[in-house]
């Protein structure tokens, strides 16, 4: 028997944008979209909304780290020169760039 997926796909559609404006309770009409794609930015003005580019917003959002976020990015910095000196530890004559690229670690999450 198949295993399934009992999480519903995310609905980002521009009639469920309306449909949350309203269950929260807000009269702001206001949308800030990060990507602004011409049909979508046209099916939520069809809808009353008002669409702002969220991309200023959202990139001055990513310049600022938390320590978690800092830890993440130490420990896969620590995975990519473990995997690139693995690689380097692979090279040589008869070797193709897909076997280098599909080198598994024998023991997956560890370093060592």
């Amino acid at each position: 028997m198949a295993a399934t997926n009992s999480r519903k796909p995310r609905d980002s559609s521009p009639t469920t944008s309306v449909r949350l404006l309203s269950e929260i309770g807000t009269t702001n009409r206001k949308v800030a979209v990060e990507y602004v794609n011409p049909s979508i930015t046209q099916a939520l003005l069809q809808r009353g909304l008002d669409v702002i580019d969220a991309i200023n917003i959202v990139e001055g959002a990513r310049v600022i780290k938390s320590d978690d976020e800092i830890s993440c990015i130490r420990w896969a910095w620590a995975v990519a020169e473990h995997g690139i000196a693995r690689m380097q530890e692979s090279v040589g004559p008869g070797v193709t760039e897909v076997q280098l690229w599909g080198y598994q670690p024998r023991k997956p999450g560890r370093l060592a």
